[in-house]
């Protein structure tokens, strides 16, 4: 976590209700935060099936009573691996089932380097190739993801800075180092 930076629990924004982020699930692997603007979703580990009903029944009972489109985010670090085939089409059904709520959908795959590039290329295939209704991009960090989605009036200037308070939370994106050859004495 980054020094200073408040816990999930302790996000609360009075001067805007509508972009007040709240967390609404943290466990070992999965952390959520949702607001009427915005669902925030981190992958701390890759996902599982178990991920995956923890993240169905917070996105139940959070889209069920919204009336406008939101905006997803959905975060992972470059290091944490892909979900294996069972559990990426159960994500998609997830997501799937979801779409008519999703206004806009940012992933973000953080990290730096080679395998983090290689991870926001695979995305970006995968996503040109399922081709949703909604607009979706893949971004390299979560200021780029708030930019893009107030962009496109998905979520408020407010919602976007409060992503930014989440941004703060999480720990410091993976540095992937790339490899040199030993040195000749």
């Amino acid at each position: 976590m980054n020094p200073g930076a408040a816990s999930a629990m302790e996000l609360t924004w009075e001067w805007c209700d509508t972009c007040a982020l709240e967390s609404r699930l943290e466990t070992s692997d999965l952390r959520v935060w949702s607001s009427d603007e915005l669902l925030v979703v981190f992958h701390t580990q890759v996902p599982t099936l178990s991920t995956v009903q923890d993240l169905a029944n917070v996105a139940r009972r959070h889209f069920v009573k919204q009336e406008r489109l939101l905006g997803v985010v959905i975060v992972i670090d470059a290091l944490v691996g892909p979900p294996d085939p069972t559990t990426r089409a159960a994500l998609g059904r997830l997501i799937s089932r979801q779409e008519l709520h999703i206004g806009g959908l940012a992933r973000v795959v953080r990290g730096e380097g080679f395998a983090a590039a290689t991870a926001r290329a695979v995305i970006t295939g995968l996503t040109l190739v399922t081709r949703p209704d909604y607009p979706t991009k893949i971004f390299a960090s979560m200021g780029e993801a708030a930019a893009w989605l107030e962009s496109t009036r998905v979520i408020s200037p407010s919602a976007r800075q409060s992503l930014s308070l989440v941004d703060a939370q999480l720990p410091d994106a993976p540095r992937t180092r790339s490899v040199a050859p030993p040195r000749a004495s």
